[in-house]
């Protein structure tokens, strides 16, 4: 450690801690901090993040994973409250590709979204979210009420 790095921390650790009579008392002083400010600090950090799936926070994209070659849906989806919306995108194997709306709503760690397809197709979505980066659904068309699934979705990567 350089030791202009040294006499800033020296002069840090006297503003914080005053002056130490023996560095038996400076390791005390230190570990009391530590001991006062890491609760603080593990409370502020579960308000970010969760790992309960009933309080993972929806908004942001989501893409299917491991989709049929040729095939993808990816959705861009807000939370308020308890309603779901926003938007997607969609390729059909050997078929179109276009945009798509949803809504529905979200009740603990599950949620239903009605996807609207710009070609006219309806889809219900019943899903599960089991972690921060992760849900699972079963997928049915609607006029038809053939099931598919259980299909995972996965936070997009961040580019």
């Amino acid at each position: 450690m350089s030791t202009g790095v040294q006499r800033a921390r020296g002069a840090l650790d006297l503003a914080v801690f005053g002056p130490a009579e023996s560095p038996v008392e400076y390791v005390s002083d230190m570990v009391k901090l530590r001991t006062a400010v890491l609760p603080v600090i593990a409370t502020l950090t579960g308000c970010v993040g969760s790992t309960d799936p009933s309080r993972v926070e929806l908004s942001g994209c989501w893409a299917e994973v491991d989709s049929i070659p040729g095939s993808a849906l990816s959705l861009e989806l807000t939370e308020s409250g308890t309603t779901v919306s926003g938007s997607g995108t969609f390729f059909i194997e050997a078929g179109p590709h276009g945009t798509l709306a949803a809504s529905g709503e979200r009740s603990g760690a599950r949620f239903t979204l009605q996807l609207s397809y710009d070609i006219g197709l309806v889809r219900r979505v019943d899903a599960t979210i089991r972690s921060a980066e992760e849900f699972e659904a079963m997928i049915t068309d609607v006029p038809w009420q053939v099931v598919s699934g259980p299909v995972q979705f996965r936070r997009c990567a961040l580019e």
